[in-house]
């Protein structure tokens, strides 16, 4: 059976940012009040950015699957989207179909389960402590890391040392991109499904042997 390649893209959620009220204090050395302004702003516009990677400020745009050769993206609201997709990764999860992703483990995995648990959606039980141990799970990230912990890559340039081609890096800017360009954003989105199968496929040797073999 084909792996099930899954990659989700998200963005801030005003709202909540709004709600949860971060209070932003500027630099205390500043003294001019240009520069303090300038300070505030960046400050917050940082913590804007960095709310996309964050599951009680942050909200999920898309939700992409790729298996054989087929792409499914999910888009609309996450009350809508969430029980879709967890119906095909439980079903795929519970058939013994491997599920693949590129940082699935610290981030696309939890935090669907996380933004399921604001919405009050279902989570599957195996969703929690016991991820990374989870042999259905194969994180691109973990694979190249070979055990050394906090070894990190980004998917470009793991594909780039792969030899495949480089990608757009428009990640940190997809919800921007998405809300102007959605055609581009989906592209964008539909390129990195694509390259985690062939990375993945690469490191792994798959199909030709089982990356959980026992080999000396």
């Amino acid at each position: 059976m084909k792996p099930l390649i899954l990659d989700i893209e998200t963005g801030p959620d005003d709202q909540a940012i709004q709600r949860l009220g971060h209070k932003i204090e500027p630099d205390k050395r500043l003294k001019d009040q240009t520069k303090i302004e300038a300070d505030l702003r960046n400050k917050a516009e940082k913590y804007k950015a960095e709310s996309a990677l964050r599951a009680e400020r942050g909200r999920i745009i898309c939700i992409g699957m790729l298996q054989a050769d087929t792409v499914e993206i999910l888009e609309g609201s996450e009350k809508d989207m969430l029980p879709r997709a967890w119906e095909r990764i439980r079903g795929a999860h519970n058939a013994g179909c491997v599920l693949v992703g590129h940082n699935i483990v610290g981030f696309d995995l939890p935090f669907l389960a996380r933004r399921s648990m604001l919405l009050g959606i279902h989570v599957p039980s195996w969703v929690g402590e016991g991820l990374r141990r989870d042999a259905m799970v194969n994180d691109t990230m973990l694979i190249w890391a070979c055990g050394v912990y906090g070894e990190r890559i980004s998917l470009r340039d793991l594909g780039i040392a792969c030899g495949f081609a480089a990608k757009d890096d428009i990640g940190p800017r997809f919800s921007a991109v998405y809300a102007e360009h959605r055609d581009q954003a989906l592209q964008y989105l539909d390129n990195d499904l694509r390259l985690t199968e062939a990375v993945f496929n690469q490191i792994t040797g798959w199909p030709s042997r089982s990356i959980r073999d026992d080999e000396n």
